[in-house]
């Protein structure tokens, strides 16, 4: 897939980093810092202290959260359709990782686990998604999903700031992230009840719902990253402000 058809190829440098300087001016270390522990949580609370899990990243991205997950002992893969991300992961990463360029209908196996951190609210058609993802899981599986929360999105178009272009001030659901003043990607926002209306009846079950909010820790450590993205959000408490809608359920 060509830059032109996928406008993740021109946002790739922004996600990449390798030492951890980079690491603390990346765009995703709000991920890194805020979304990722609460993801390890839920794999341990489900599987214990096991490493003999195998997990899929869906929209692995550069593969900073695939080495994470390989350096806790998981055997991982990850999967992308940016062809610049995928081969920043495959530089970055293990030779021993699968990294995977095609689609999820093309991938071979069966995972104990797969993620997608911050990939969903850029699928038009969840459901149809979904569906590949189950049927990479095995039974009992766990599918692990990072979103935006939609006051935090509704935030943001208040003030026409990142979120542009959206639907509606008072529910946006259809818009586009502007991470720079080139790229527009297509960004569809839903609630925790209709990815789980979506999960559930495509056999997931026994949901679980996370909202967690930055942290004076996280503003002490990153006072760029606060001053760059927040400086214009109408909530002025960091402690208030959550990013991320994590949504689990377990496969039936």
């Amino acid at each position: 897939m060509s830059i032109k058809d996928n406008p993740w190829d021109n946002l790739g440098k922004m996600f990449k980093a390798k030492s951890p300087e980079e690491r603390a001016n990346s765009a995703s270390i709000d991920n890194i810092e805020i979304a990722w522990p609460i993801v390890l949580d839920i794999i341990n609370k489900h599987f214990g202290d096991t490493k003999a899990l195998k997990i899929l990243d869906h929209g692995c991205g550069t593969g900073e959260f695939i080495n994470k997950l390989h350096s806790l002992g998981y055997k991982v893969s990850g999967q992308d359709t940016s062809k610049w991300m995928v081969e920043a992961a495959k530089s970055n990463c293990p030779k021993d990782i699968s990294i995977y360029d095609q689609p999820l209908t093309e991938i071979e196996g069966k995972f104990d686990v797969v993620t997608s951190i911050m990939v969903m609210q850029f699928i038009r058609n969840i459901e149809q998604t979904t569906i590949q993802l189950s049927n990479l899981l095995n039974e009992k599986g766990l599918l692990i999903a990072v979103v935006f929360n939609p006051l935090f999105v509704k935030n943001f178009v208040s003030v026409d700031i990142i979120f542009k272009d959206f639907d509606s001030k008072e529910k946006p659901e259809k818009g586009f992230l502007c991470l720079d003043e080139e790229t527009r990607i297509p960004t569809y926002i839903r609630t925790a009840k209709e990815y789980n209306e979506v999960f559930s009846e495509n056999g997931f079950k026994d949901f679980e719902t996370y909202k967690p909010t930055f942290t004076k820790d996280f503003a002490q450590k990153y006072p760029e990253f606060i001053s760059n993205f927040f400086a214009k959000y109408p909530e002025k408490d960091i402690t208030k402000i959550c990013e991320h809608l994590i949504v689990a359920g377990k496969k039936h």
